[in-house]
């Protein structure tokens, strides 16, 4: 089972389950100063509802900003520190028809799907849809290297 991200409307954050449920609201984050902030700009994959995959440029504390909305974990990819993160309440969209293995993502996941790398702190890493695509690729030898790079 995935951690839990959840956004709730009243700006607390939530993320279950880790060692600790702790909750981050809106206004506390407003008092943090522009040097304070800890804006974290990590390069991700966004897979499109037509299962299309782009690189782009996330900031990893407002992934829910940039999903426009409520969001959660639906999926990782272990060997390549990778967790699938969807809107919990996608906007009359369609089923994502993403060409990643079953076992990566839960199945009927609707709307976008974004892809963030993240160490095991929870701290953002790069990602691009080559390194994916790499991983994934049917040639069990492309494969073994992939891991190996890990």
């Amino acid at each position: 089972m995935w951690p839990a991200l959840r956004i709730w409307p009243s700006g607390h954050l939530a993320i279950w389950p880790f060692s600790i449920l702790f909750f981050v609201t809106c206004e506390e984050k407003k008092k943090t100063t522009p040097s304070q902030s800890s804006l974290m700009l990590v390069k991700s994959v966004l897979i499109e509802t037509d299962g299309s995959m782009k690189d782009v440029i996330v900031d990893d504390a407002s992934v829910h900003e940039y999903m426009n909305g409520d969001v959660s974990f639906v999926g990782a990819v272990d060997a390549l520190q990778i967790v699938a993160i969807a809107r919990t309440q996608p906007n009359n969209e369609e089923v994502n028809m993403h060409t990643l293995p079953p076992d990566t993502i839960e199945p009927g996941v609707a709307g976008k799907i974004l892809l963030m790398g993240s160490d095991r702190n929870g701290k953002g890493m790069h990602i691009c849809t080559d390194e994916i695509n790499f991983y994934f690729s049917p040639c069990p030898l492309t494969r073994r290297q992939a891991q190996k790079k890990k």
